[in-house]
């Protein structure tokens, strides 16, 4: 459909890439979509839908999708501590909130860190022992915070509980169906880094579907 009939008008459609062309945007693909509709799909030169693109933040539906399929199939519950999946990498002293911790809060980025724990968990030699060192200053559950670091304990979580990574995970599950491409990065220390990941511009536009 257009989109026009869909209730996107076009010239507005225009005026927003004009926008962008006179404040100098690097844009590189523009999919839009409604009501499951894809309205504009459109890659500019030298890019193409199956140029993979480094997708940042947006790594984060894949690893809450691989964590839920674990769900799903009783891998893990939503209940389950944290120091029930890692009691090898649990800090010198484990705290009330640090034994309170669930899958759930993790997922709702509720955890009770009061700062992001990105730069300790990448850098750190144990990422979860650096995850759970920071400081719990709110009992989980009951603070939001946009935590960085979060998602990359929840790959972790799903390679404990199925034995592969979140990507191969879901390749049989979500992405091969769907023909969407991804692929991540590893740390030095071996683990996948979803900040990493890159999708083809088409792959991840499927992805907005979702």
């Amino acid at each position: 459909p257009s989109p026009d009939s869909m209730g996107v008008p076009s010239q507005a459609v225009l005026k927003f890439l004009k926008e962008l062309e006179r404040r100098s945007v690097d844009i590189q693909s523009l999919y839009i979509f409604r009501d499951g509709y894809q309205l504009i799909g459109a890659n500019r030169k030298p890019y193409r839908p199956d140029t993979p693109r480094r997708i940042y933040s947006a790594t984060k539906a894949l690893t809450g999708l691989a964590v839920l399929f674990a769900v799903q199939e009783g891998l893990v519950s939503l209940d389950t501590r944290l120091t029930e999946l890692f009691p090898e990498d649990l800090p010198e002293v484990v705290t009330d909130r640090i034994q309170a911790l669930t899958v759930w809060h993790l997922m709702t980025m509720t955890t009770g860190h009061g700062k992001d724990t990105f730069r300790p968990v990448i850098s750190g030699k144990n990422s979860v022992r650096a995850f759970l060192e920071q400081p719990l200053d709110y009992e989980p559950g009951t603070y939001f915070l946009y935590n960085n670091g979060v998602p990359h304990i929840l790959g972790m979580i799903v390679q404990k509980v199925s034995g592969h990574n979140y990507i191969d995970y879901l390749k049989p599950r979500f992405l091969d169906p769907l023909e969407i491409y991804c692929t991540v990065e590893k740390t030095e220390k071996g683990e996948l880094e979803g900040s990493r990941t890159v999708c083809t511009a088409e792959g991840f536009a499927k992805l907005a579907l979702f």
